[in-house]
C-alpha cells in the first residue's frame, strides 16, 4: 500500500471517529440526567482519536505525517476543533441540568480538563456537595406556583427552603430552578422580573413572592 493510499485510509478512520464522537455529543445533551459514566465514555471517545492523530504527528520517514507537512496541520486543527466542541457540551450539560459552575469539581476531573492539567484537588467539601447533590430530589418532586385561583404561596416558599436546609442547597442552584417551579400567570410574572432585574438569590425572591401576592391576612401570618 502507498504511502498516499495508507493516509487515505488513516484520513476516513479519523473522520469516522469524529462522527462517532459528534453522535455520542448529541445523545449526552439530550438526557434529562447526565452522570459521570456518560461523559467519561464522550473523554474516552476523544483520546482514542487523539492517540490516532498523534500518529500521524510523528517525525518518522515511515509515518504517514511524512508526505506533508500541511497535512499536519490540518490534523491538529481538527484535534483542537474536536477538544472545543467537547468541552462546549460538557458546559451546555451542566448548563442543561442547572447546576451552579462552583459544583463542577463533582465531575471526573479527566473530563473536565482535556490537556490532562490536573490542578484540582478533591477536598472534603467537595465529597460533601457531591453527596448532597445527588440527594436532591427530582424537578417533579418540587413545588409549582401558578399565582392564580387559591394559591398557598407561603407553603410553596416553606417546602423549597426546607429542601435547601435538608440537602445544603446553595441559593444559585434554587434560583436556576424557578423558571421550572413557576407556571401560568407566575411563570409570565417572573419573566418579567427576570427582565427588569436580572438575576437574584433566593432570598431576594422570597421577598419579591410576598409582595406580589401576600395580602393583610398573609401578612398577618408572617
Amino acid at each position: 500500500m502507498t504511502k498516499l493510499k495508507t493516509f487515505d485510509y488513516v484520513q476516513q478512520k479519523l473522520g469516522n471517529e469524529i462522527l462517532k464522537v459528534k453522535e455520542q455529543q448529541k445523545t449526552i445533551i439530550g438526557l434529562e440526567n447526565v452522570n459521570k459514566d456518560n461523559i467519561v465514555s464522550l473523554t474516552q471517545i476523544c483520546e482514542r482519536l487523539e492517540s490516532k492523530v498523534t500518529l500521524l504527528n510523528q517525525p518518522d520517514e515511515n509515518s504517514i505525517s511524512f508526505i506533508t507537512g500541511q497535512t499536519i496541520g490540518k490534523s491538529d486543527k481538527a484535534r483542537l476543533e474536536l477538544k472545543e466542541d467537547i468541552q462546549s457540551s460538557i458546559n451546555n450539560i451542566s448548563l442543561k441540568n442547572e447546576l451552579p459552575r462552583q459544583s463542577t469539581p463533582i465531575l471526573d476531573r479527566n473530563v473536565l480538563n482535556l490537556n490532562n492539567d490536573l490542578n484540582h484537588t478533591i477536598s472534603s467539601h467537595d465529597v460533601e456537595t457531591a453527596c448532597n447533590f445527588k440527594d436532591i430530589p427530582r424537578l417533579e418532586e418540587w413545588p409549582t406556583f401558578s399565582g392564580e385561583g387559591e394559591y398557598n404561596h407561603m407553603e410553596f416558599m416553606k417546602t423549597i427552603d426546607m429542601f435547601k436546609e435538608d440537602f445544603n442547597i446553595p441559593d444559585e442552584y434554587i434560583s436556576a430552578r424557578l423558571h421550572s417551579l413557576f407556571t401560568k400567570s407566575a411563570k409570565k410574572w417572573y419573566y418579567k422580573m427576570r427582565q427588569d432585574h436580572g438575576k437574584h438569590s433566593w432570598p431576594w425572591w422570597k421577598e419579591q413572592i410576598i409582595s406580589k401576592w401576600a395580602n393583610d391576612s398573609w401578612r398577618f401570618q408572617m
